[in-house]
């Protein structure tokens, strides 16, 4: 498992008030995620890492020296493989893994017209739109993790959705058009990519 953060800034609070999103790519099945968090402490990222594996046991956490991912992998009992400090050569997949990711990231947003703060949700929607693709290697990533072909929808990120509201909140005539109207966010996830 290799893990980096994105650092969004000052200015890059999300709608959820996430400043941070922990970019994560489990290298044997080229599964990768991010997952907004609020803070780097250790607590976040082992919150973060069970959000993306589940029950998954890794051996090994490749990263940089961060204080929070050696917390992270002690408490994961994860051997901790370290790159050479300020040296994002040397931790070339996941630096490549983010600028792909903040790429698709800002074309998402740019071509939904949402603004800036709903980059958690742009980024995740990326993520899983490369995680059901057919990659370099012939077969989507979610296949190699999952053992099947992606089931679900696949809708642009930012697209008009009619929804069915839950029946406490539908307060219409009988008749009326039970849908309302949204915005499509992404994908609701459980733990490990799981969809249901």
């Amino acid at each position: 498992l290799l893990a980096d953060h994105l650092t969004t800034g000052e200015v890059g609070l999300s709608v959820n008030d996430d400043r941070y999103g922990l970019a994560l790519k489990d290298v044997g099945t080229k599964i990768g995620d991010v997952v907004p968090t609020k803070t780097k402490s250790a607590a976040d990222t082992v919150k973060a890492m069970r959000d993306f594996g589940a029950d998954q046991r890794w051996l090994f956490l490749g990263s940089d020296n961060a204080k929070e991912f050696i917390a992270a992998a002690d408490f994961q009992g994860m051997a901790h493989l370290t790159s050479t400090p300020y040296r994002p050569q040397a931790n070339g997949v996941i630096e490549r893994f983010i600028g792909v990711v903040s790429d698709g990231t800002r074309c998402l947003l740019a071509q939904s017209g949402l603004p800036y703060g709903w980059w958690g949700y742009a980024a995740r929607a990326f993520c899983h739109g490369q995680n059901v693709a057919v990659d370099d290697l012939g077969e989507p990533p979610w296949r190699r993790k999952h053992g099947a072909e992606w089931a679900g929808p696949v809708y642009p990120f930012g697209s008009k959705v009619i929804f069915r509201k839950p029946p406490v909140y539908v307060e219409a005539p009988k008749f009326s058009n039970r849908g309302a109207d949204g915005i499509f966010l992404g994908w609701h996830l459980q733990p490990g990519g799981v969809f249901k």
